[in-house]
């Protein structure tokens, strides 16, 4: 019975508010002959997405005067002169503050599980995108190799040498530093290998034999 009487109710007060705007006396103002727009703003009923994506980022890459895992001229090896190779990179990514690069005989787990260290340079600023052979930029620092000590340290390249008969694999490696690395040259090799890892947010490598008669 509530419930009917509420119906009611609501349908005598909506009929009293319709008769009391229609008949208040008062007329509804014409359009003027200017007013062609509505005073009503649309609203979007729908955003636009970005589908765009950003473009991939570029891997690292490391290049030599020899095919990855082919093998290394003559010229950089102790069968001849011995200077260390010019090598090239690309795919240095945003928020490096320096590059180092690291050479090891694979083949020679003697010193370290992970290789023999030949050759560590430090301090390469990353606006470089290789080395001349013989030649490193202004600014970066030879640090010791696996065959000096912090006592009789050897900064310096350390050419393949692998004993008579044997192929030994080397790997060059470009590492992409988020710090600069604070270690003395002298450090012992493993040690400063180990701060450059540490310190690394990307890398590329390339390898190369050497066989000796």
């Amino acid at each position: 019975m509530r419930r009917s009487a509420l119906s009611i109710t609501v349908v005598v007060v909506g009929a009293l508010t319709l008769f009391g705007c229609a008949d208040d006396g008062r007329d509804m103002a014409p359009p003027r002959d200017d007013q062609s727009e509505s005073i009503i703003a649309p609203t979007e009923t729908s955003a636009v997405l970005d589908t765009a994506t950003p473009a991939p980022t570029e891997p690292m890459t490391l290049y030599g005067p020899w095919l990855d895992g082919g093998p290394i001229p003559s010229a950089h090896t102790c069968a001849e002169a011995g200077t260390f190779p010019s090598i090239s990179w690309t795919g240095i990514p945003a928020g490096t503050v320096s590059l180092a690069v690291v050479m090891l005989d694979t083949s020679d787990t003697s010193v370290d599980p992970v290789g023999r260290t030949h050759w560590v340079v430090t301090g390469i600023d990353p606006s470089v995108t290789g080395l001349e052979s013989g030649v490193l930029p202004a600014g970066a620092v030879m640090a010791n190799n696996a065959f000096g000590t912090s006592e009789t340290p050897e900064l310096a390249w350390r050419a393949p040498c692998p004993p008579a008969a044997t192929v030994h694999t080397y790997v060059f490696e470009i590492h992409a530093l988020d710090q600069q690395i604070e270690l003395p040259p002298e450090t012992p090799a493993a040690d400063m290998v180990r701060a450059i890892d540490f310190a690394t947010i990307a890398s590329a490598s390339l390898s190369g034999t050497v066989m000796a008669i």
